[in-house]
């Protein structure tokens, strides 16, 4: 048997397509088997070693993204993002002087001031039929009049309420953090052009006479975003400051992650619209402040599934504001990561919009004329009608100018796929293998076919005469005689 094993070894030595093995069995010098015989191990070691690496690079996964650019004509009609412009003082001036009884309140709360909150006196009759008011009341009661949202124009000639976004162009929205809002293009109706043909014209009035406090910076922060998500999830806001015009370029990137990994496929969810890194951040915050108070500040917009209970004046007063504090002081430590939120996953799919931003002083004709436009004008003296004593100086100090428009009608899609696929181990391992044993699909094929005549050696000899014992004789003699 062994014999018959040595020849069927030496013939597929002779007439395979491998490396080496033919020198192995029939070089004509010992001094050549043995050489060609250790050159062999060792290769067949370092494929060995080589597929390992390759199969624990499979197993461990990983992603890396491609990038892909989709060039198209300057007429391409694109979707229109959601803006979200929030004033940076959420309270009026006129609102505290009609009730002052709110100011030192006020006054404790924007400053993060406890020496002034812990005096006030919540027995106080004044005081005690407050206490049961939330504090999103109170912010939707003294937000900034809808007055300072003065002008929305698409291409400099048709007005909001005339484009695809309808009447409802605009929607009020009231956050903790961000304040007084305006959520313009809410439902994501509206589409443009590159360049200035789809060029968005919005017009704002800082209002500086109802700022509550001369700390706060006068202006606005201006996000812009996808319409299923909450403008206070977008963490890198512009400053738009009075007396300046901006023009912001914006550069559309969708994004898709891998579907295996994603939040959606995990079933995640947020308050704060489409789940991403950001909501999912402000839905931890929510939790710990909940957890910590028993209400939040302000609830979230899509509160449905969450039932947070809005914080009272007295609950932000005696708990929620510091919580609040200390929750952003813990997350803002770079030495400490004391918050696991779990918001290292991506979303499926999202679009993302990079912004350019340049900036000039708004030129005194221009102002001359907006002024002399809104006076005169019925259809903007009505919406005026409280800045009529404003001379040029005071609207040049109020007025700030935004026009967002497509630098480019191109779309940058980013992918996220498998950084090391099954493809990727088939090759390395096959190339390895091909390089240093000369493997390929013809020479597994003669291995196989080895294997096989092997095994049909061993069946004849060690198998077939227990199954069949008659013949066992006649089977050894017949195999003797070949």
């Amino acid at each position: 048997m062994l014999d018959q094993m040595g020849r069927e070894l030496r013939e597929f030595a002779l007439n395979t397509s491998g490396h080496g093995l033919r020198h192995m069995f029939h070089g004509h010098r010992c001094a050549i088997r043995l050489v060609f015989s250790v050159l062999w191990v060792s290769a067949v070691s370092f494929c060995i070693f080589r597929a390992s690496l390759s199969v624990r690079k499979y197993i461990a996964g990983g992603t890396t993204s491609r990038y892909e650019m989709h060039p198209a004509s300057a007429a391409a009609i694109m979707k229109f993002p959601t803006i979200t412009a929030c004033n940076n003082n959420k309270v009026r001036r006129s609102y505290l002087d009609d009730k002052p009884e709110y100011k030192n309140w006020w006054r404790a709360v924007s400053t993060f001031n406890f020496n002034l909150l812990d005096s006030i006196n919540w027995t106080d009759p004044v005081m005690a039929q407050h206490e049961n008011e939330t504090y999103a009341e109170l912010l939707r009661d003294a937000q900034m009049y809808n007055d300072t949202f003065i002008s929305c124009t698409q291409g400099h000639m048709r007005y909001c309420h005339e484009t695809a976004m309808g009447l409802e162009f605009y929607e009020r929205d009231v956050e903790f953090v961000s304040g007084s809002c305006f959520r313009i293009n809410p439902a994501g109706n509206l589409h443009g052009k590159s360049g200035d043909y789809g060029v968005l014209s919005l017009i704002f009035l800082a209002d500086r006479e109802e700022y509550s406090d001369s700390h706060i910076n006068v202006g606005w922060i201006l996000a812009v975003h996808e319409s299923e998500t909450h403008g206070a999830s977008v963490d890198n806001g512009i400053n738009i400051s009075p007396g300046y015009s901006y023009y912001i370029n914006l550069d559309t990137m969708n994004i898709r992650s891998n579907d295996e990994h994603c939040a959606e496929t995990r079933g995640k969810t947020s308050g704060y619209g489409r789940y991403d890194q950001a909501t999912c951040l402000l839905d931890c915050r929510d939790r710990i402040l909940n957890a910590t108070c028993g209400c939040l500040n302000t609830t979230p917009p899509l509160n449905a599934a969450y039932n947070y209970r809005p914080c009272t004046l007295k609950e932000v007063a005696t708990c929620s504001l510091r919580a609040y504090l200390e929750y952003v002081l813990e997350f803002a430590d770079v030495n400490t990561d004391n918050h696991d939120c779990g918001c290292d996953i991506e979303a499926c799919k999202y679009t993302i919009y990079r912004s350019t931003v340049t900036a000039h002083p708004i030129p005194e004709t221009e102002i001359l004329h907006k002024l002399k436009v809104w006076k005169t004008r019925p259809k903007h003296r009505d919406k005026f009608r409280r800045f009529m004593n404003y001379t040029p100086q005071d609207l040049a100090r109020n007025m700030a100018k935004v026009d967002l428009f497509f630098g480019s009608s191109s779309i940058t899609n980013v992918e996220e796929v498998v950084a090391y696929d099954f493809d990727n181990l088939l090759g390395d391992i096959g190339g390895v293998m091909g390089l240093f044993l000369g493997a390929s699909i013809f020479t597994t094929m003669e291995f196989l076919t080895l294997v096989c005549n092997m095994l049909s050696v061993v069946y004849r000899w060690k198998i077939r005469p227990i199954l069949y014992p008659r013949a066992r004789n006649v089977t050894i003699i017949s195999e003797t005689n070949l």
